[in-house]
């Protein structure tokens, strides 16, 4: 599961035959927490709830195709596409789309 944020939203990028992106569904109130790498005692927790769901084989899919690729590049440093679709599978991609209910921090940088 891949996810960044764009304008005031959360986006999650994830496989649909994944067990997660159903759990998402059914689960649409999640809670992320981002911890620190170099000060355990400094995190951030956003509350978010799925505004929408975009999947990649509908009209208007290729955004969903090109925020993969823009994250890909973004948190491995490799040029697009992204490159771990599962050539076995037809491995298609689901975008949700999160309004973020609350933040919360500790800690200092």
């Amino acid at each position: 599961m891949w996810f960044d944020y764009e304008n005031d939203n959360i986006l999650v990028n994830t496989a649909s035959h994944r067990a997660k992106c159903e759990w998402i569904r059914k689960n649409p109130r999640m809670t992320s927490l981002l911890v620190n790498p170099d000060n355990a005692y400094h995190w951030v927790q956003i509350k978010h709830t799925v505004a929408k769901e975009l999947r990649e084989w509908e009209p208007g899919g290729d955004y969903v195709t090109n925020q993969l690729d823009r994250i890909w590049a973004k948190y491995t440093g490799s040029p697009p596409p992204y490159g771990l679709r599962d050539p076995k599978i037809d491995e298609r991609r689901v975008l949700f789309v999160c309004r973020i209910d609350r933040i919360a921090t500790f800690g200092k940088p």
